[in-house]
């Protein structure tokens, strides 16, 4: 199991992979969820199923891709990744 009830972010011990149930935590106001999209990457999605942004794992690090996959940003882990989304957003990146 990756996460309790309300768990935040800091409490996720892995990223979900195909197949898994996404993994829900808990910000500051709202639910969000990550959800595998394929074996190298991932959706955060908000608790109504919105995307809020994509990133994907990239030579041991973790990279922010705009709608088009381009890459964005990169961060050594994913919980930086998730963060730096969370406060910009995908569209702002």
């Amino acid at each position: 199991m990756h996460y309790s009830h309300q768990a935040q972010l800091s409490e996720i011990t892995g990223l979900p992979v195909m197949g898994e149930s996404s993994v829900t935590f808990w910000t500051s106001n709202a639910p969000h969820m990550i959800a595998a999209r394929d074996d190298a990457g991932w959706s955060l999605l908000e608790s109504t199923g919105s995307l809020v942004g994509e990133f994907v794992s990239d030579n041991g690090g973790f990279t922010i891709i705009s709608d088009d996959g381009a890459a964005v940003e990169r961060f050594d882990n994913w919980r930086s990744a998730v963060r730096h989304i969370l406060r910009r957003g995908l569209r702002a990146a």
